[in-house]
């Protein structure tokens, strides 16, 4: 499988119900950040860039996407007819300018790669290991996008991206 499309994966209902969700702990991390209520070095309710993009609210871990992780997990091995295992989420809230909006896709050594366009509630399914992506600048206001990480019975050591279930923070995996 190079990449597939499940269109209409999360109804429109839940799409609208964790975009909200995900605007919602943005606005309570600005807030916990502002008022000193949190450390900086807190990231257990995300963080305001990550490496990869600066400035855009992102969370690791959230139980809410871990929960949709997981719900998901048995439509994607009835349709690929393979054992996944639940590693981790990641949640990303873009606003104008953000730099990852999922837009390419290519195999190595195809740089011109494939414009992959989604609509709300759509999916994205690819071996990310196996194939190169990149997104461009988003044009928008703003634009919620939930990452769902599987491996399969290949990769088991990686489920729960080695924490003890899902909905902890990456962190919790280096300390125990």
């Amino acid at each position: 499988m190079k990449y597939k499309i499940i269109k209409k994966a999360i109804d429109k209902d839940l799409c609208n119900f964790l975009f909200n969700y995900l605007n919602l702990k943005s606005k309570v991390l600005k807030t916990f950040r502002q008022s000193n209520y949190i450390s900086q070095y807190n990231k257990d309710y995300g963080n305001f860039g990550d490496g990869q993009v600066a400035d855009q609210y992102c969370v690791f871990g959230d139980t809410t996407f871990d929960t949709l992780l997981d719900l998901l997990k048995p439509k994607l091995e009835k349709k690929f007819k393979i054992k996944l295992y639940s590693t981790y989420t990641y949640a990303r809230l873009y606003e104008k300018n953000g730099e990852m909006l999922p837009s390419f896709i290519y195999k190595p050594g195809n740089k011109k790669g494939i414009k992959v366009e989604l609509n709300a509630g759509d999916m994205l399914v690819y071996k990310g290991d196996k194939l190169e992506h990149w997104r461009e600048k988003f044009k928008g206001s703003l634009c919620g996008q939930v990452f769902l990480h599987y491996v399969d019975n290949s990769l088991k050591e990686f489920i729960y991206d080695k924490r003890p279930h899902l909905g902890l923070p990456s962190d919790f995996a280096k300390k125990n």
